[in-house]
């Protein structure tokens, strides 16, 4: 696996533990925070705030805890091995590299489809806003009547969208959804909704981050209650302005929008309207300051503690002329190799190519006759007028020392390869009477038990 995808494989893995962690620590502070809305909103903001921090903060701050790995290095031998011996196990069909792509082609997938999901509701509700009807309600924001829901969307320039039988309502729910709807606008709650779906669709796997948004929405609905509460109106007339508006309006909000009458939380927001013990305060601007604080210093500390993997050669460290306990252990088992060529030449001498001989690594097997040969194999060539039967005989040697030393090879690399065989078979034989004999006390432990329980009951049987 290649560097760059090792180290993005284990920022995607910190930062699907973080999705898990920190909802679940917004949770508890939630727990703490039960009896106050507004400040259980900016916890769970402040979570999805540190889950889009992350990815951002992880490409600007370095990593301060470093693995090291060596880097792979091409280990060769002075001369051809014959390897047709030796049993080597088949290639996997699927490599790690292809499973973290195909991991990683699958989340793309999920994050285009979440993307266009929110992409497609925001064009739904433009839509619906161009060809709604201007109302006026004495609002600092744009109010329109649609074929909808009452619900407000928005980042920048928000909008109140009312259904178009609003203006035929009575006076006291006009002013309760009015009141409603425009306390999400002051809070700003659009802007944390459309924050809370960026991080859903970038962290869409883990279904905590789903359930932290919808957690996130409640209490949302739940502090503009209560600030339309603030603002003098009863506890039980807006409870039942509530209760008829989403008897009316069953239909379910849009995906990037906010609706007064969703039917998802109804009895939690009217069992908090009728709680007496209810805090309608808003979060002080201390409080929002603080739980700010809180989810950078979250992003910052994951983003500082990512691990990464860096190369560094382990020879770098070592005293020189040490070698490493691993690599030369299975050195000393190897027979000496042929002594290879002189690497003071700028390029290989061309030789001949002889069947049955073995030639130095980077040799070019060409025809270009014996002197060549004799050079590569580092003996000098015979000399001029000398006896063309001890030349034969000579050569006839080199070839037969050539060709023993290549056997012994080969007899060497079998007799391992026999070796290593004879150790799996010794021990998948030792695991498997292992397995037999814990299967065997087993079995016999159930005997026993099944006759001591036999034994008793007869005995109780008897006394009866």
């Amino acid at each position: 696996m290649s560097l760059a995808l090792l180290n993005a494989s284990l920022f995607a893995v910190e930062a699907l533990a973080a999705s898990l962690i920190l909802p679940l620590l917004a949770w508890q502070l939630c727990f703490l925070q039960r009896e106050r809305a507004a400040l259980r909103h900016l916890i769970w903001l402040a979570v999805f705030g540190a889950l889009l921090l992350l990815p951002l903060l992880a490409l600007l701050v370095p990593s301060q805890v470093m693995l090291h790995r060596e880097p792979d290095a091409a280990i060769g031998y002075s001369q051809p091995i014959a390897i047709g011996m030796v049993d080597a196990a088949p290639a996997p069909l699927l490599s790690n590299s292809h499973i973290v792509i195909a991991l990683a082609a699958v989340w793309a997938a999920g994050l285009c489809w979440n993307l266009f999901r929110l992409a497609a509701g925001l064009y739904w509700l433009h839509r619906l806003r161009r060809s709604g009807v201007p109302f006026e309600a004495g609002l600092d924001c744009a109010v329109r009547l649609a074929p909808t829901a009452p619900l407000t969307f928005g980042w920048l320039k928000p909008v109140i969208l009312l259904p178009l039988d609003a203006p035929s309502w009575p006076q006291a729910r006009l002013e309760a959804v009015l009141g409603h709807e425009w306390a999400h606008v002051g809070r700003r709650d659009n802007l944390s909704n459309g924050l809370a779906l960026l991080a859903c669709a970038v962290y869409w796997p883990n279904p905590f981050v789903w359930w932290a948004r919808r957690a996130m929405c409640r209490a949302a609905e739940i502090a503009a209650d209560n600030r339309v509460l603030a603002g003098g109106m009863r506890p039980s007339l807006y409870a039942a302005e509530l209760l008829a508006l989403t008897a009316e309006y069953r239909g379910r909000a849009p995906f990037a929008a906010l609706a007064m009458a969703s039917p998802s939380w109804l009895e939690v927001r009217v069992t908090t309207l009728l709680s007496p013990t209810q805090s309608r305060t808003d979060a002080a601007a201390l409080d929002i300051a603080g739980i700010a604080a809180l989810g950078s210093a979250a992003a910052l500390m994951l983003a500082l503690a990512r691990p990464g993997v860096v190369e560094f050669p382990l020879s770098a460290v070592r005293p020189q002329g040490s070698a490493s306990p691993a690599m030369a252990a299975p050195q000393s088992d190897l027979p000496p190799a042929l002594p290879a060529p002189s690497s003071s030449a700028s390029a290989p001498p061309p030789v001949s190519f002889r069947a049955g001989r073995v030639l130095p690594e980077g040799i070019r097997p060409v025809e270009t006759g014996a002197a060549a040969v004799d050079a590569a194999l580092g003996e000098s060539p015979p000399a001029t007028g000398s006896n063309p039967q001890d030349v034969d005989r000579d050569r006839a040697n080199r070839d037969a020392r050539l060709m023993t030393e290549r056997i012994e090879r080969e007899d060497w690399l079998r007799q391992k390869a026999v070796q290593r065989r004879i150790a799996l078979d010794a021990k998948f034989a030792r695991s498997t009477a292992d397995r037999e004999a814990m299967l065997n006390i087993k079995a016999a432990e159930r005997s026993a038990r099944l006759a001591s329980e036999k034994s008793a009951r007869d005995a109780a049987h008897d006394l009866l």
